[in-house]
Protein backbone atom coordinates (compact mmCIF):
# COMPACT_ATOMS: atom_id res chain seq x y z
CA UNK A 1 0.00 0.00 0.00
CA UNK A 2 2.66 2.16 0.95
CA UNK A 3 4.02 1.74 -2.89
CA UNK A 4 1.39 2.68 -4.59
CA UNK A 5 0.54 5.83 -2.20
CA UNK A 6 4.98 6.86 -3.34
CA UNK A 7 3.99 5.57 -6.88
CA UNK A 8 0.71 7.69 -6.95
CA UNK A 9 2.66 10.80 -5.21
CA UNK A 10 0.26 10.38 -1.92
CA UNK A 11 3.27 10.58 0.13
CA UNK A 12 6.52 11.99 -0.42
CA UNK A 13 8.39 9.34 1.31
CA UNK A 14 7.85 6.27 3.71
CA UNK A 15 7.16 7.32 6.87
CA UNK A 16 7.13 3.85 8.40
CA UNK A 17 8.94 4.15 11.43
CA UNK A 18 9.10 -0.32 11.41
CA UNK A 19 11.16 0.39 7.86
CA UNK A 20 15.00 0.58 8.18
CA UNK A 21 15.19 1.72 4.75
CA UNK A 22 13.75 5.07 3.87
CA UNK A 23 11.69 4.93 0.22
CA UNK A 24 11.78 7.58 -1.80
CA UNK A 25 9.04 9.01 -4.23
CA UNK A 26 10.54 9.26 -7.54
CA UNK A 27 8.25 11.83 -8.30
CA UNK A 28 8.49 13.99 -5.60
CA UNK A 29 10.53 17.27 -6.35
CA UNK A 30 14.16 17.58 -5.07
CA UNK A 31 15.26 20.68 -3.61
CA UNK A 32 19.17 21.21 -4.49
CA UNK A 33 21.72 24.01 -3.95
CA UNK A 34 21.85 27.35 -5.21
CA UNK A 35 24.96 28.84 -6.76
CA UNK A 36 26.14 32.36 -5.56
CA UNK A 37 25.19 34.05 -8.53
CA UNK A 38 21.64 32.20 -7.90
CA UNK A 39 21.92 33.15 -4.76
CA UNK A 40 22.43 36.80 -5.58
CA UNK A 41 19.33 36.14 -8.21
CA UNK A 42 16.90 35.46 -5.38
CA UNK A 43 17.82 38.44 -3.48
CA UNK A 44 17.53 40.51 -6.40
CA UNK A 45 14.02 39.01 -7.64
CA UNK A 46 12.91 39.39 -3.51
CA UNK A 47 13.81 42.92 -2.98
CA UNK A 48 12.50 43.57 -6.90
CA UNK A 49 9.43 42.30 -6.00
CA UNK A 50 8.84 44.39 -2.86
CA UNK A 51 9.97 47.60 -4.44
CA UNK A 52 6.88 46.69 -7.29
CA UNK A 53 4.75 46.44 -4.58
CA UNK A 54 2.11 49.40 -3.84
CA UNK A 55 -0.51 47.14 -1.31
CA UNK A 56 0.98 49.37 1.78
CA UNK A 57 3.82 48.32 4.78
CA UNK A 58 2.05 44.78 5.30
CA UNK A 59 3.54 43.46 1.77
CA UNK A 60 6.94 45.25 2.15
CA UNK A 61 7.11 43.30 6.01
CA UNK A 62 6.17 39.95 4.06
CA UNK A 63 9.14 40.82 1.66
CA UNK A 64 11.24 41.40 4.18
CA UNK A 65 11.01 39.00 6.70
CA UNK A 66 11.69 36.44 3.98
CA UNK A 67 15.00 38.26 3.20
CA UNK A 68 15.69 38.13 6.79
CA UNK A 69 14.97 34.72 7.17
CA UNK A 70 16.49 33.57 4.17
CA UNK A 71 19.31 35.32 5.24
CA UNK A 72 19.59 33.94 8.54
CA UNK A 73 19.26 30.44 7.36
CA UNK A 74 22.72 31.02 5.25
CA UNK A 75 24.98 33.13 7.80
CA UNK A 76 23.19 30.87 10.49
CA UNK A 77 24.82 27.89 9.35
CA UNK A 78 21.60 26.02 7.31
CA UNK A 79 18.74 26.76 9.69
CA UNK A 80 15.79 24.86 8.72
CA UNK A 81 13.32 28.08 8.12
CA UNK A 82 11.00 27.30 11.47
CA UNK A 83 14.47 27.03 13.26
CA UNK A 84 15.00 30.85 11.81
CA UNK A 85 11.19 31.73 12.03
CA UNK A 86 11.84 30.50 16.06
CA UNK A 87 14.69 32.79 16.51
CA UNK A 88 14.30 34.36 20.01
CA UNK A 89 16.80 37.46 21.76
CA UNK A 90 17.68 35.35 24.31
CA UNK A 91 19.28 32.68 22.44
CA UNK A 92 21.82 35.06 20.61
CA UNK A 93 25.35 35.42 22.98
CA UNK A 94 26.28 38.41 21.35
CA UNK A 95 30.15 38.25 23.43
CA UNK A 96 30.49 34.93 21.12
CA UNK A 97 28.57 35.21 18.06
CA UNK A 98 26.93 32.35 18.30
CA UNK A 99 23.02 31.63 18.26
CA UNK A 100 21.50 28.51 20.27
CA UNK A 101 19.21 26.88 17.91
CA UNK A 102 16.19 25.04 20.37
CA UNK A 103 13.18 25.79 19.38
CA UNK A 104 11.26 25.31 15.51
CA UNK A 105 7.69 26.94 14.29
CA UNK A 106 5.44 24.46 13.18
CA UNK A 107 1.62 24.34 12.38
CA UNK A 108 -0.40 23.58 15.21
CA UNK A 109 -3.89 22.00 13.66
CA UNK A 110 -6.88 23.18 14.59
CA UNK A 111 -9.14 21.48 17.38
CA UNK A 112 -13.06 20.64 17.81
CA UNK A 113 -15.48 20.07 14.96
CA UNK A 114 -15.97 22.40 12.57
CA UNK A 115 -18.77 24.66 12.02
CA UNK A 116 -20.23 27.91 10.95
CA UNK A 117 -18.95 29.66 13.61
CA UNK A 118 -15.48 27.85 12.56
CA UNK A 119 -13.45 25.08 15.07
CA UNK A 120 -13.13 25.26 18.86
CA UNK A 121 -9.58 26.12 18.77
CA UNK A 122 -8.08 27.30 15.69
CA UNK A 123 -5.29 26.21 14.00
CA UNK A 124 -2.05 28.58 14.14
CA UNK A 125 1.71 28.50 14.13
CA UNK A 126 3.60 28.43 17.30
CA UNK A 127 6.81 28.31 18.88
CA UNK A 128 7.95 24.62 19.32
CA UNK A 129 10.09 24.21 22.23
CA UNK A 130 12.62 21.95 20.47
CA UNK A 131 14.07 21.48 17.14
CA UNK A 132 12.84 18.82 14.79
CA UNK A 133 15.66 16.55 15.88
CA UNK A 134 15.26 17.73 19.20
CA UNK A 135 18.70 18.66 19.33
CA UNK A 136 20.17 21.94 21.33
CA UNK A 137 23.09 23.05 19.03
CA UNK A 138 25.09 26.28 19.11
CA UNK A 139 26.02 27.86 15.57
CA UNK A 140 28.33 30.56 15.18
CA UNK A 141 27.37 33.15 12.68
CA UNK A 142 28.90 35.19 9.79
CA UNK A 143 29.81 39.07 11.06
CA UNK A 144 27.27 40.39 8.59
CA UNK A 145 24.58 37.98 10.01
CA UNK A 146 25.34 39.19 13.28
CA UNK A 147 24.76 42.57 12.21
CA UNK A 148 21.22 41.76 11.05
CA UNK A 149 20.58 39.72 14.33
CA UNK A 150 21.22 43.10 15.84
CA UNK A 151 18.71 45.17 13.57
CA UNK A 152 16.05 42.23 14.19
CA UNK A 153 16.59 42.37 17.82
CA UNK A 154 15.79 46.07 17.85
CA UNK A 155 11.95 45.34 16.70
CA UNK A 156 11.57 41.58 18.77
CA UNK A 157 8.61 41.05 20.41
CA UNK A 158 7.62 41.97 23.70
CA UNK A 159 8.71 38.42 24.63
CA UNK A 160 11.93 38.51 22.36
CA UNK A 161 10.80 37.26 19.19
CA UNK A 162 12.85 38.27 15.85
CA UNK A 163 10.24 37.67 13.59
CA UNK A 164 6.35 38.46 14.29
CA UNK A 165 3.61 40.45 13.11
CA UNK A 166 2.01 41.84 16.26
CA UNK A 167 3.72 39.53 18.63
CA UNK A 168 2.29 36.74 16.54
CA UNK A 169 4.78 33.76 15.07
CA UNK A 170 5.11 34.07 11.45
CA UNK A 171 3.24 32.20 8.82
CA UNK A 172 5.61 29.99 6.94
CA UNK A 173 2.79 29.34 4.24
CA UNK A 174 3.00 33.34 3.63
CA UNK A 175 7.18 33.20 3.53
CA UNK A 176 6.78 30.49 0.80
CA UNK A 177 4.21 31.84 -0.93
CA UNK A 178 5.57 35.31 -1.38
CA UNK A 179 9.06 33.43 -2.32
CA UNK A 180 7.34 31.48 -4.93
CA UNK A 181 5.63 35.43 -6.28
CA UNK A 182 8.86 36.57 -6.26
CA UNK A 183 10.53 34.19 -8.30
CA UNK A 184 7.86 32.75 -10.54
CA UNK A 185 9.01 32.68 -14.49
CA UNK A 186 12.27 33.01 -13.41
CA UNK A 187 15.38 30.44 -13.91
CA UNK A 188 15.42 30.24 -10.20
CA UNK A 189 11.37 29.58 -9.99
CA UNK A 190 12.33 26.10 -8.25
CA UNK A 191 14.14 27.52 -5.28
CA UNK A 192 12.66 26.72 -1.78
CA UNK A 193 13.88 27.93 1.89
CA UNK A 194 15.20 23.84 1.80
CA UNK A 195 17.33 24.98 -0.82
CA UNK A 196 19.49 27.30 1.74
CA UNK A 197 19.98 24.08 4.19
CA UNK A 198 21.07 22.27 0.35
CA UNK A 199 23.61 25.31 -0.24
CA UNK A 200 25.09 25.41 3.40
CA UNK A 201 25.54 21.48 3.17
CA UNK A 202 27.53 21.49 -0.11
CA UNK A 203 29.68 24.49 0.83
CA UNK A 204 30.72 22.93 4.21
CA UNK A 205 30.98 19.31 2.88
CA UNK A 206 33.71 20.59 0.31
CA UNK A 207 35.70 22.40 3.14
CA UNK A 208 38.36 20.04 3.77
CA UNK A 209 38.97 21.25 7.26
CA UNK A 210 34.51 20.05 8.05
CA UNK A 211 33.65 17.88 5.24
CA UNK A 212 30.12 15.74 4.84
CA UNK A 213 30.91 14.83 8.75
CA UNK A 214 31.33 18.56 10.06
CA UNK A 215 28.28 19.46 7.40
CA UNK A 216 25.79 17.09 9.57
CA UNK A 217 26.88 18.60 12.74
CA UNK A 218 26.23 21.86 10.93
CA UNK A 219 23.09 20.92 9.79
CA UNK A 220 22.11 19.28 13.32
CA UNK A 221 21.65 15.78 10.72
CA UNK A 222 21.83 13.06 13.65
CA UNK A 223 23.72 11.19 10.86
CA UNK A 224 25.89 12.20 7.89
CA UNK A 225 24.08 9.50 5.50
CA UNK A 226 21.41 12.07 5.62
CA UNK A 227 23.43 14.69 4.70
CA UNK A 228 24.93 13.09 1.81
CA UNK A 229 21.51 13.29 0.17
CA UNK A 230 22.05 17.44 0.43
CA UNK A 231 25.21 17.90 -1.22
Amino acid sequence: MLRIALKRSAVPYNYSAASKERVDNPNAKRSRALTVAEARLVWELIIAERDKTRHGPKTHTAHDTLAAVLALQVGGGGLRIGEAAALNVANIDWESGTVRINATVIYREPEGTASAGGYKTPGAYIIQGHTKRREVRDVIVDDWALDLLKDLAGKASADGLLFHSKGRVPNLNNLRRTLRGALRGSSVAWATPHSYRHTVATAVSRDEEFGIEGAARVLGHSSSNTTKGYV
